[in-house]
């Protein structure tokens, strides 16, 4: 099952797999296409107590929908019984399509769900493109020596931003950031991918 969502500002093409869903294709202006080789990795264990239970997922198309604003694809595990729905929405004409990954446990035990990448990218670009980062810091209890970061997306880059709704720097640590990261092509075409979450995320491209 594959679906495409757009606005006037971008364009997403998604593929549900058997046991797990992929963004395949983001673009934006005419000409500047991206597409995505890394395929998502819903959770594959949760706990009970402190015992370790692992979670197999398969596609369920007929609880799964589509149309020209919404997309959700849903998975489920039987043992322990979860539901997994993967959506994107277009809320407006103009402006960014959201991303949210939501999680139901439908089982009659209590389980503790481990961290989730709310998007897993790895993009093939040509090799001469000249990608950008740009991500800002949260305040915290003082300003850092680099609040904002525009790094340079060079082969081999991997970063990981984390925000939870807390911000305690910690000695040694990273900054926690705005939940908010733009990649851009600095050809001046951009391609821009905002995620917002309640309680904690994660944010890992990966540019090989």
């Amino acid at each position: 099952m594959a679906a495409t969502l757009s606005s006037a500002d971008i364009q997403i093409r998604v593929q549900a797999g058997a046991h797990s869903p992929t963004l395949t294709r983001l673009s934006g202006a005419s000409g500047n296409v991206w597409l995505n080789q890394e395929i998502e990795a819903p959770p594959q264990h949760v706990y009970r107590g402190n015992t370790l239970l692992p979670v197999s997922w398969s596609f369920r198309p007929n609880l799964s929908t589509s149309d020209a604003h919404h997309v959700e694809f849903v998975y489920e595990s039987a043992t322990p019984h979860l539901q997994l729905r993967w959506q994107w929405r277009v809320r407006s004409r103009f402006g960014p399509i959201e991303h949210t990954i939501e999680v139901k446990n439908l089982s009659q035990q209590e389980l503790w769900l481990p961290l989730v990448d709310s998007l897993r990218l790895d993009w093939h670009l040509q090799p001469d493109a000249h990608i950008e980062s740009l991500y800002i810091e949260k305040g915290a209890d003082a300003p850092s020596e680099q609040d904002t970061h525009l790094d340079t997306v060079a082969e081999g880059y991997r970063w990981i931003g984390r925000s939870t709704t807390y911000a305690l720097p910690m000695k040694g640590q990273a900054r926690e950031i705005i939940p908010a990261v733009i990649v851009y092509q600095s050809t001046g075409h951009t391609a821009r991918a905002t995620t917002y979450d309640a309680d904690c995320y994660r944010i890992l491209p990966r540019w090989l």
